[in-house]
């Protein structure tokens, strides 16, 4: 029975007495171990004094808790540290993730969207990926929790970041978010099938492999993009020219315009007119128009990237140029390890062919070690990020769950932040709209069920025949995960996507400054929430959302 349900009282509508509770305080730490289903799950109550792994802490401590706050210098090393990190994050995916993505965008002729929610994804949600297996393998829902809130900040506050950092309003279409938005929703229903009815509270390898598979028919649905969107549209423009076109008003002909018609031309008489009067021909501008575009494409592509001293003739033109010079060689010599450390490690797709060690290197198809490579320093770095915040969030007295909202959850998406505020800024709307939803698919289809699949298999095998008294051996092929708010958090998402649709085609399908400050005000409002319903935090409010809980 719930703490919220008053025993011994029957309900009716003339005697309304329900009085919510706050579930009592477990006598030191209570860890999730194990559940068969919802109703008895089972938990280890540690004593408050553990540090470490056996506090449900899954990273290395070089101090002990208590000896951090006590010494105080260990913080500014921890901070120091996450600071570092998300430098290195941010070269690693500007110098190299980026130009590599790009790369084979053009060589397989994939359009911006496509790569963005898929290769781009993959790449920003290696983080993700990273802690999932460590929550799993160590029999903790740590990886269920960071995902579903990094689910949050990687669609609001990734996608106001990158209305702000975009050049101008970058245009956005339709069918990319559509696409992504609805296969995200499909995938959270079948997920809260799996958890709530099928199997509450645990994932049988059947289910984890069944999730894995939809991200492949989702990559399949992406290698016939095009074909699919073609045939959306012409669904679509049939529906409306039915609805808006008289009968018998249609040619014979297949072809319809879906743009209006132009202008009826100008006679020859008004063309020349218009040529004595200095005014350009409509050729000429086009011709200007597309002269332009290859002047910015040219500013665009941006060369290698190249590790040199900074020099006093680059800030010449500043309004304080020592101090610039200044600021620019401390910055220099701060990040020079990693650039070193990338530009050795990491071949640069934007390099010119060369030769290197006697032989002739073409650098530009050098996309597959490129892209690899920086996703493996992403991992790298991500892990070090967030493994150094949560120290830092244990250390501090601020709740548990302020930190997994703000530190935690952008320590995740920072990969997914930097690459999406990068592809903004050189105009790509569409990529970064797809990256942040495409994701938060990988989170969902690849980052929980993989390893999910592997662990059940791997712990089957290993209690084959010695898993339960009854010599249940189908139950020794799978993992419990504890979700307590988990049909309020497919709710929740479902919802602020279509919220996010919303805000878009209010926006007029343009990635403006209206629609950044709203998604970061949505952002904060869902951070509001879910502090409110924190029980330890605010008891007088969040007894009243006691009821979103499961019976645990």
């Amino acid at each position: 029975m719930s703490w919220n349900v008053l025993e011994g009282e029957t309900w009716n509508p003339s005697t309304w007495n329900w009085d919510p509770q706050c579930p009592p305080k477990p006598e030191g730490i209570k860890i999730f171990i194990n559940a068969t289903n919802i109703t008895n799950a089972t938990f280890q109550v540690v004593d408050p004094g553990c540090t470490g792994y056996c506090a449900g802490f899954l990273y290395p401590l070089t101090w002990q808790i208590e000896e951090i706050r006590e010494t105080v210098y260990p913080v500014f090393l921890y901070i120091f540290g996450i600071l570092y990190t998300f430098f290195a994050i941010a070269i690693i995916c500007d110098e190299f993730f980026v130009p590599a993505l790009e790369r084979i965008a053009d060589k397989y002729d994939i359009s911006p969207d496509v790569a963005g929610a898929t290769l781009m994804a993959a790449g920003g949600s290696a983080p993700e990926l990273a802690t999932s297996s460590i929550g799993t393998f160590n029999e903790s829902p740590v990886g269920f929790g960071t995902i579903v809130g990094s689910a949050v900040f990687n669609v609001l506050f990734v996608i106001g970041a990158c209305a702000f950092a975009a050049p101008s309003a970058l245009k956005l279409d339709w069918w990319p978010l559509f696409r992504d938005s609805s296969y995200y929703c499909c995938s959270l229903l079948v997920m809260a099938v799996f958890f709530g009815y099928i199997s509450p509270s645990r994932i049988y390898w059947y289910e984890a492999l069944a999730l894995f598979c939809l991200y492949i028919v989702y990559v399949l649905l992406m290698a016939r993009n095009k074909t699919l969107e073609n045939g959306v549209n012409g669904c679509i423009h049939k529906c409306r020219r039915k609805k808006t076109v008289p009968a018998g008003t249609v040619k014979d002909s297949a072809e319809i315009a879906v743009h209006p018609a132009p202008e009826t031309g100008k006679s020859s008489d008004q063309a020349t007119k218009d040529e004595e009067a200095g005014k350009e021909p409509l050729v000429a501008k086009i011709e200007k128009e597309e002269e332009g575009d290859d002047d910015e494409e040219d500013e665009d592509d941006e060369g290698p990237m190249e590790i040199i001293w900074p020099q006093k003739d680059s800030f010449e033109h500043q309004k304080c140029p020592g101090c610039c010079l200044l600021s620019a060689r401390i910055f220099f010599v701060i990040v020079f390890p990693l650039k070193l450390l990338f530009f050795v490690t990491v071949p640069d797709v934007r390099r010119e062919e060369s030769k290197l060690c006697g032989c002739t290197v073409h650098w530009k198809e050098c996309w597959l070690p490129a892209f690899a490579f920086s996703i493996g320093w992403i991992v790298c770095f991500s892990y070090m990020m967030v493994w150094w915040s949560e120290i830092i969030g244990k250390v501090s007295d601020i709740h548990p769950t302020v930190i997994g909202l703000t530190l935690l959850a952008a320590g995740t998406s920072i990969p997914d932040l930097v690459s999406s505020v990068l592809v903004a800024r050189k105009g790509e709307g569409n990529m970064a709209v797809s990256s942040s939803i495409g994701s938060n698919i990988f989170d969902i289809l690849i980052c929980l069920p993989l390893p999910w699949l592997t662990y059940s298999i791997m712990n089957g095998v290993r209690n084959w025949d010695d898993c339960t008294p009854d010599g249940d051996n189908h139950f020794c092929f799978s993992v419990g995960v504890y979700a307590e708010t988990l049909l309020f958090s497919v709710i929740l998402l479902i919802v602020m996507i279509f919220i996010v649709i919303f805000i878009v085609h209010l926006s007029g399908w343009k990635m403006t400054k209206g629609l950044g400050i709203s998604m970061l005000v949505l952002y904060f409002l869902f951070v509001l929430q879910d502090v409110l319903r924190n029980c330890e935090m605010f008891p007088e409010i969040g007894r009243w959302f006691t009821w979103l809980r499961s019976n645990i």
